[in-house]
């Protein structure tokens, strides 16, 4: 792997409920892979596996992962993507200052564009794509140490991923310089029920 930045990991979240797909979207078969299998393999070429972090609930069954990858399991089920991000962080390596962020159900996902986040952080903590004048907060990248400022939320009783983003030192990142690595916009395209996910499945069929 000749272009893994030793001091970038990744966060990928799996643990949530899944309640409109009424599946477990880890799991689901993506073009001889779990969604879960794929959007590792996306991250590989950039991130080394032993930086890679995989939250989990805590009784959900995990496919085979590649070596390496450290699999934490969130055990604060009601607290959201927030929480999870607080387990995935604190379980990095401590050679790792920054992580990208993503969800288990984007297997179109750029590891350049998230690695061009990275690499515009400057002096921020957080680096956000905006898409169709939304913040994308979980294809994302966070410095380790925010870990302290989400314990703070936490306690707060604030589950809220935008919180993080106001509390923290944030850069946004636009379209025009996302389509420079993703052209489509593909790394954003995720599925939260049946008729998404099968739209990803014909995409690839007919990539």
């Amino acid at each position: 792997m000749q272009d893994v930045a030793t001091g970038l990991g990744a966060v990928v979240l799996c643990g949530g409920r899944s309640a409109r797909m009424g599946v477990d979207k880890a799991n689901l078969e993506f073009r001889g892979r779990t969604l879960l299998q794929t959007v590792l393999s996306r991250l590989a070429p950039v991130i080394d596996p032993c930086n890679t972090v995989v939250v989990a609930a805590a009784e959900q069954v995990l496919p085979t992962l590649p070596q390496g990858v450290l699999v934490v399991r969130d055990e604060r089920p009601n607290a959201g993507p927030l929480a999870a991000l607080a387990t995935g962080l604190a379980a990095l390596p401590s050679q790792v200052n920054f992580a990208v962020v993503v969800a288990c159900d984007t297997p179109f996902l750029s590891a350049p564009l998230l690695k061009a986040l990275v690499e515009r952080a400057e002096d921020f903590e957080a680096v956000v794509p905006i898409v169709e004048g939304r913040w994308q907060p979980l294809m994302a990248a966070y410095q380790r140490e925010l870990q302290g400022v989400i314990g703070e939320l936490l306690a707060a009783g604030n589950t809220s991923l935008h919180a993080l983003l106001e509390r923290a030192k944030t850069k946004t990142v636009h379209e025009s310089l996302l389509r420079e690595f993703d052209p489509q916009l593909l790394s954003f395209r995720g599925c939260n029920t049946s008729a998404e996910y099968r739209l990803l499945v014909t995409r690839a069929d007919n990539s």
